[in-house]
Formats: C-alpha cells, sequence, structure tokens
C-alpha cells in the first residue's frame, strides 16, 4: 500500500525536505498589506518574508489555503497513493 502525507505550509520544513521525502504541501496564504497578497513559502520565501517584517507598521496576516487547492491536491495523489495522510494546523 502506496501512503501518500500532504501539509500545508505551517509545518515550517525547507522546500527541499519536502521534495527529497515526497511530501506535498500547500501554501496558507501571507497578507502584507490589500496589494500584497503572496502564497507562503512559494511565492515568498522565509529571508524575503523576515525582512518584510521589519519594514512594515502593521504586520501581515495568514489566511487559509484554498479548498480547490486540497480537492485538486487529493485527485492528483489518489492517482500515485492508495491513501493520503494530512497533517495541518488546526484551529483554536
Amino acid at each position: 500500500m502506496r501512503i501518500g502525507v500532504l501539509t500545508d505550509s505551517t509545518c515550517d520544513l525547507e522546500p527541499d525536505f519536502l521534495r527529497e521525502r515526497g511530501i506535498e504541501m500547500i501554501p496558507l496564504i501571507v497578507h502584507f498589506n490589500e496589494n500584497e497578497i503572496y502564497k507562503d513559502v512559494v511565492e515568498i520565501e522565509q529571508e524575503r518574508f523576515f525582512n518584510k517584517l521589519i519594514q512594515v507598521e502593521k504586520l501581515p496576516t495568514t489566511s487559509q489555503p484554498s479548498i480547490g487547492w486540497f480537492v485538486e491536491k487529493f485527485r492528483e495523489m489518489s492517482e500515485e497513493f492508495d491513501a493520503v495522510i494530512c497533517i495541518h494546523l488546526a484551529g483554536t
């Protein structure tokens, strides 16, 4: 039985680490203001994020990934794996 692993960018693991282990990741959305919106890790890496963080007056916010991204990723992974384990940040 082939089992895939899916997480989101709150896992805070390096892209190379994920790639080497075949772990799939869905990015959270980072909002620095209304005009600066990035896919975490995909469009804004850690170093750039922290550089921007010290330059802004208002702290950035995050939002959950689109449910459509998960649906598409599950479809994609279902072609290769018999099951998928998802590890995500839980709400409080």
